[in-house]
């Protein structure tokens, strides 16, 4: 299974600080991914949606990138 995550540009990060905002829905339904290819299309329609997320929680911040990663659980 692959998941979406947002990392972001933040060069004055803290140890206790998150640089990134692990996406697990849109719109309600859970995204479950089984291979990278059907993450990135996703990742590719989608990305004025997933902006607005990235603003959300880091609002003024600069994404680094956005790409489709297994979950740190399944490795």
């Amino acid at each position: 299974m692959y998941v979406i995550v947002i990392i972001m540009s933040l060069p004055f990060l803290s140890s206790d600080e998150f640089d990134s905002v692990t996406v697990t829905h849109y719109n309600g339904t859970i995204l479950d991914f089984r291979t990278q290819e059907a993450c990135r299309r996703h990742v590719s329609e989608n990305i004025p949606a997933l902006k607005v997320l990235a603003n959300q929680h880091f609002p003024g911040r600069s994404i680094s990138t956005i790409d489709c990663f297994v979950p740190k659980e399944e490795v």
